[in-house]
């Protein structure tokens, strides 16, 4: 995905730090991020890339999953339930603007109301990550009433993923791109076990049994299809022609395909041996300094991975070069990445 960055003034960011003393006992980083994702959300419950305010202010719906798991995690590790709350009001938003199909567009503020751009980045994992940030939340903040209520959003989501489902168990991004990717399958894979979860706890029998094994044969996909055995990496995509796609050395797809697969599937012996080789392999890719909101986000990619693979050392580290940088957090304003952040410095 494309990421449009925008800053958030440096005064409004050192209101922001003194907010810990007020918000609970969590990590002062931590929640100086969930509050600048608080700042980031309108009245409406929309979470904007930037400030909430802006005349022409831009939603796009995967991100702002991505940045309201972050206020789970916030919630989880402060008690304060006002992150509970912001994620509600998303949910709430999400919601109103699906589509039929359970696709949702990206949207721009025009004239004081939200206008679909009738285009997304993908359908499977603007769904999935909705799916899981409704699980997740649901673990955190326990609400059976509020979450019964959720279930025609759930099936619509649900079946924005079956849009592209394959035979094998993958899926493709998006109707008309028929590519699987590794990416987006790791988090269709997440997506569909949450869903499973939630599913179960509502006493809904028959439709637990058929999510879960859809996420079966996905999970069972990325192993099989999306793991490249000769080199031991996993693939950036599979064309549904059977074609691979390597992209072998790159950042953007390939390294931050297997970040996402180690940080997001189970640590197996061979996920940490992979970690480790892209350590070294990749080490140049690890920014030594944040500098720009970029910075941040390759930074971050590392830390989700090192926590998913187990490698504690290296984590630690990364943690101690975020604190080190909490001064510049100012200049990140992307949901996702202040999500990230918050994942990444939350206790599991």
């Amino acid at each position: 995905m494309t990421m449009r960055w925008m800053t958030t003034p440096r005064t409004c960011w050192l209101a922001l730090l003194a907010v810990p003393l007020l918000a609970g006992a969590g990590e002062p980083l931590l929640v100086a991020a969930a509050e600048q994702l608080l700042q980031q959300q309108a009245a409406d419950g929309a979470l904007v890339q930037g400030a909430a305010q802006a005349p022409r202010a831009r939603v796009v719906p995967y991100f702002a999953n991505l940045g309201a798991l972050g206020l789970v995690a916030a919630g989880r590790a402060t008690g304060d339930m006002r992150y509970a709350a912001a994620v509600r009001r998303w949910v709430g938003w999400f919601e109103a603007h699906q589509n039929l199909d359970g696709t949702i567009f990206d949207h721009v503020r025009t004239n004081g109301l939200w206008q679909a751009t009738g285009t997304c980045d993908s359908t499977d994992s603007y769904a999935a990550t909705f799916l899981e940030l409704c699980g997740a939340l649901q673990r955190a903040a326990p609400d059976d009433v509020w979450l019964r209520a959720r279930r025609p959003a759930l099936e619509r989501a649900v079946g924005a993923i079956r849009l592209t489902l394959q035979p094998s168990g993958l899926t493709m991004a998006k109707p008309g791109w028929p590519v699987c990717y590794t990416m987006d399958n790791c988090e269709v894979l997440r997506g569909l076990r949450a869903a499973a979860d939630m599913a179960g706890a509502l006493g809904y029998a028959v439709w637990q049994r058929e999510l879960s094994v859809m996420a079966g044969r996905t999970g069972q996909a990325l192993g099989w299809e999306l793991f490249d055995e000769a080199r031991q990496v996993y693939r950036v995509g599979v064309q549904t022609n059977g074609v691979s796609l390597k992209a072998k050395g790159a950042w953007y797809p390939f390294v931050m395909a297997n970040l996402l697969a180690l940080a997001e599937l189970p640590p197996t012996p061979r996920q940490r041996e992979l970690f480790t080789r892209l350590q070294r392999e990749q080490a140049a890719l690890i920014p030594a300094e944040l500098r720009t909101a970029g910075d941040w986000d390759r930074l971050l990619w590392w830390g989700y991975a090192a926590r998913g693979a187990g490698d504690a050392p290296l984590h630690a580290d990364l943690v101690r070069r975020l604190r080190d940088a909490s001064a510049q957090l100012h200049m990140v304003n992307n949901p996702a990445i202040l999500g990230r952040l918050c994942l990444v410095l939350a206790p599991e």
